[in-house]
């Protein structure tokens, strides 16, 4: 489930926005690294659960919206967010490639033109008025949710065709201003895969990457040998966490620091700059984010509490300020934040 609610004393399996987890901030990644990690069966036996739900019924796999997920409402299917990044194929290989389950195989196939069904469903309809193009996608977490399932055509099936949407959007990020720091929110071809400058600061920067987009393109960076890309990446994530002030010295007065939020969601991505810039400063900063300052997205307190008996009909073992996105993302962050920065620690 989603969220705690701490005066009823249970999960809000009962209110939409809050009750279903789904694919939201990418709990497969965390459980399977986990696994990964650990050997433990009980982990094995909860990311396969969850892959098993979450790639056959958090997804459409027919009709105008094939490809597409529906996110956290108390029905399935009810939201109206209905995006590529809940079903993107990097969820469920992990599962594939220990299993070879050829259901598995078949749905990352699926997926692998969502982005076509964003001409019929905009993600950016809410916000964005329709225009010249022929849809609208952020370079987090839809482009790279795209990119996801690209990957694994290219891994799995030697796609050259596939690799060459990945290659194209890329290189529509090289030719922005200010690169990967613009958007998020760009016009988007899905015919030739190329992404249009809109501007900066247009969108929730903190979604680029929570929502699997910095898994997808560290591995991207390694496996394409592109390095600027990997420059595009460290600039990312050096900037992130900058001042207002510093943002707009940078940019000669371009940025404002707007929509730049949620500094523990970009600890990752700090850690891959860290490492890539050589700045340990940099690096201390991020498990700061981690494990320090506990204002905002933080596990700061884990501590089980006791509800007293007359507030709850059995006894009940909570820890209220803890929701399935944290534990997620600050999971999942400091697995990869080891790999980059572990000396650190």
């Amino acid at each position: 489930m989603h969220s705690y609610d701490p005066l009823r004393h249970t999960w809000k399996y009962d209110i939409g926005g809050c009750a279903w987890q789904n694919t939201e901030l990418v709990p497969n990644k965390w459980l399977w690294y986990s696994f990964l990690r650990t050997g433990e069966p009980q982990l094995f036996y909860m990311a396969e659960a969850m892959t098993r739900h979450t790639s056959e019924t958090d997804l459409y796999h027919l009709g105008q919206y094939q490809g597409l997920g529906s996110r956290h409402n108390v029905l399935h299917y009810g939201c109206g967010c209905k995006e590529a990044r809940i079903g993107m194929a990097t969820l469920h290989r992990f599962y594939y490639y220990m299993t070879a389950d050829e259901r598995i195989g078949e749905i990352m196939d699926e997926v692998k033109d969502a982005d076509f069904s964003t001409v019929t469903l905009d993600p950016m309809r809410a916000y964005f008025p329709k225009d010249e193009h022929a849809t609208h996608a952020r370079s987090g977490p839809d482009w790279s949710a795209f990119c996801a399932n690209w990957l694994v055509q290219w891994e799995r099936h030697e796609s050259e065709h596939y690799l060459h949407k990945i290659k194209t959007g890329i290189e529509s990020l090289k030719q922005s201003p200010h690169r990967l720091l613009d958007g998020p929110t760009f016009g988007y071809d899905p015919e030739t895969g190329k992404l249009s400058y809109m501007g900066h600061e247009n969108y929730d920067y903190h979604l680029m990457i929570c929502m699997g987009g910095t898994q997808v393109w560290t591995e991207l960076a390694d496996l394409l040998e592109d390095e600027t890309w990997r420059e595009m990446l460290a600039e990312l994530g050096e900037f992130y966490n900058l001042p207002p002030a510093e943002k707009s010295k940078r940019t000669k007065e371009a940025f404002v620091g707007k929509r730049w939020d949620i500094p523990m969601l970009s600890t990752l991505i700090m850690a891959y700059a860290a490492e890539y810039y050589r700045d340990d400063a940099l690096g201390k900063q991020s498990w700061d984010y981690l494990l320090t300052i506990t204002n905002h997205w933080q596990l700061s307190q884990l501590q089980p509490q006791q509800v007293e008996r007359l507030y709850y009909p059995y006894p009940v073992s909570e820890v209220q300020g803890l929701s399935t996105n944290t534990a997620s993302q600050w999971s999942l962050n400091v697995i990869m934040c080891k790999a980059y920065i572990g000396h650190l620690l």
